[in-house]
């Protein structure tokens, strides 16, 4: 029923180590909730979350070696 529908869920990552996915069938929904799309078979086991490392890219102040702040100072 709409009324049963959650405005959130709640996911306990604390725990949850890098290269994790997890899947719908991962989700412990309220009572009265039911995923529709696993009501269709295990091929419809959705992923909903993916912890993976970000990739930073190196600033061109990086680059240059040198840090803001640094320029224009003169050693006298």
């Amino acid at each position: 029923m709409p009324k049963d529908l959650p405005d959130y869920l709640e996911v306990d990552i604390a725990d949850v180590e890098l290269g994790t996915t997890l899947h719908l069938s991962d989700l412990t929904l309220p009572a009265g909730v039911t995923s529709v799309d696993l009501s269709h078979g295990e091929e419809h086991d959705n992923a909903v979350l993916s912890i993976t490392k970000v990739k930073v890219r190196a600033s061109e102040e990086d680059e240059d070696g040198e840090s803001e702040g640094e320029e224009g100072t003169s050693a006298e």
